[in-house]
């Protein structure tokens, strides 16, 4: 079988290095913070040619308004840590004087992983664990590993502690929890 069968197999390496086309580099681009190199160009444009700054101009100021209004969406709460001033998961029950809603900003402190179709990142902010967060399962079908698990991955993105109190007084607690931290 030697080289016969690996002739179909590519490396990893070759396939990272698989050149963009040009709709992708495009696209990677006005995605990009980098669009904002567009506002010299347009001035660079003035100098050379006066006549193409205005379309460049407007053209380049409709792209860089365009990368600076999308807000991230997930499926919960925006990260606190983003610093993200308008989350729209989550309104401001006080409305504004015309009578329209207005947004608080990102309050996410709880990561509970991430969705299954989008992969995108579950935060929950303090108000909503503390309401709808419980877990209600058999003896032994691993509640308290779950919670460890989720509060030392929080503890770790933040660089803060916790406290978790046992009603058990189960001793193999403290096991579990420095073994999940370890890994």
């Amino acid at each position: 079988m030697g080289s016969k069968g690996r002739k179909h197999i590519m490396d990893k390496a070759e396939l990272q290095r698989r050149p963009l086309t040009l709709d992708e580099k495009l696209g990677l681009f006005f995605n990009s913070n980098k669009v904002l190199v567009l506002f010299p160009a347009s001035f660079i444009i003035y100098l050379i040619q006066p006549f193409f700054f205005l379309i460049f101009g407007l053209l380049s100021f409709a792209l860089i308004k365009r990368r600076e209004v999308k807000v991230p969406k997930m499926p919960f709460f925006l990260p606190a840590s983003s610093g993200i001033n308008y989350d729209p998961f989550n309104p401001s029950p006080a409305k504004k004087q015309d009578g329209s809603k207005s947004y608080r900003g990102a309050k996410g402190i709880v990561y509970f992983g991430n969705e299954v179709e989008n992969n995108l990142q579950c935060w929950f902010d303090n108000g909503t664990v503390k309401q709808h967060c419980s877990f209600l399962a058999a003896t032994g079908s691993g509640k308290t590993f779950t919670m460890i698990g989720i509060f030392n991955v929080n503890s770790l993105i933040f660089g803060a502690g916790y406290i978790l109190i046992d009603g058990k007084a189960d001793l193999d607690l403290a096991h579990k929890e420095i073994s999940t931290t370890s890994v």
